[in-house]
């Protein structure tokens, strides 16, 4: 795996991240109180925010593969990235957890199973991006 693909896989688990966010927003929302509605659109721009901290961290780590930095570079970069990862990870379960606790009381069995499955396929991809990243660290 190289870093170009590192950085687009980061791309790509920010952008869908964001989006089954807003989804369960857009799909549920009128089962939430004005409150909750404002609780999860924060929790989503959190998310974002974090994950937009490794889209940066990647690109960053991209640019100096693509340079031919030196291994000293590309290692900062990799530790950078890495550290980025592992907020966003932590920052990723925290906000589940917070939006579960929001949702669970208003999901029928098979929402909340799917939701269950959204958010094993999302810590999978996040686990995924990290194993990648952390690859790159020579």
């Amino acid at each position: 795996i190289d870093a170009t693909s590192v950085s687009k896989e980061a791309v790509k688990l920010r952008s869908d991240v964001a989006a089954r966010m807003q989804t369960y927003i857009d799909q549920y929302g009128d089962r939430f109180s004005a409150s909750e509605l404002a609780t999860l659109a924060s929790l989503r721009g959190d998310a974002d925010r974090k994950l937009a901290d490794v889209v940066s961290a990647t690109n960053a780590l991209k640019e100096v593969t693509v340079r031919r930095g030196t291994s000293t570079q590309v290692r900062a970069a990799a530790d950078r990235a890495i550290g980025a990862w592992a907020r966003a990870k932590a920052a990723a379960d925290t906000s589940w957890a917070k939006a579960g606790a929001i949702m669970e009381p208003k999901l029928g069995i098979f929402e909340k199973l799917g939701a269950l499955n959204d958010y094993n396929a999302m810590m999978d991809r996040f686990d995924t991006l990290g194993t990648h990243i952390k690859s790159l660290r020579r």
